[in-house]
């Protein structure tokens, strides 16, 4: 089951899902990442747990599970830059280090609630951590700035 709206492609094809138009994707870690999505302001909230490969993309954030974790099968999970209010590296003395993403929904019919903010906690258990925030802020920061598509190398004779 997806959370929202990532269709999977058939077979061996990469990227293993639909690419949106004029989508490319643009770093993806060779690590399997633990993601927990939580909701912000509600008492007691659930928390959704996947476990699997992270593509970013050019317009997104794509995380494809690896298998079933917690009360159901969530299959796939996508996050539109466009709805990132805030992220950050966290690299605490003792445990894995995450990338914490700070996110509002602005579509009602994205699958998540998009009343409450959310928090993403995106779990390096095996390293890769440090590398996809520097490849996130890159391309977060092009995405932000309107640059979607590769410059082009300077011409030299």
């Amino acid at each position: 089951m997806s959370l929202n709206w990532v269709m999977r492609t058939s077979g061996t094809e990469y990227p293993p899902f639909v690419l949106l138009e004029n989508e490319q994707v643009k770093f993806s870690p060779p690590e399997i990442v633990d993601i927990k999505l939580k909701p912000l302001e509600l008492k007691n909230p659930d928390t959704i747990g996947l476990k699997g490969k992270i593509y970013l993309t050019t317009h997104r954030i794509v995380v494809l599970s690896s298998g079933k974790t917690g009360r159901e099968n969530n299959d796939s999970f996508a996050l539109l830059y466009k709805d990132i209010q805030s992220h950050k590296l966290e690299m605490p003395w003792f445990g894995n280090n995450r990338y914490l993403i700070l996110f509002k929904i602005s579509n009602p019919d994205g699958g998540l609630n998009y009343l409450y903010p959310w928090s993403l906690v995106v779990d390096f258990t095996s390293g890769g951590a440090i590398r996809f925030a520097e490849e996130f802020s890159t391309i977060k920061t092009r995405f932000d700035n309107g640059q979607l598509v590769d410059e082009l190398p300077a011409y030299t004779e």
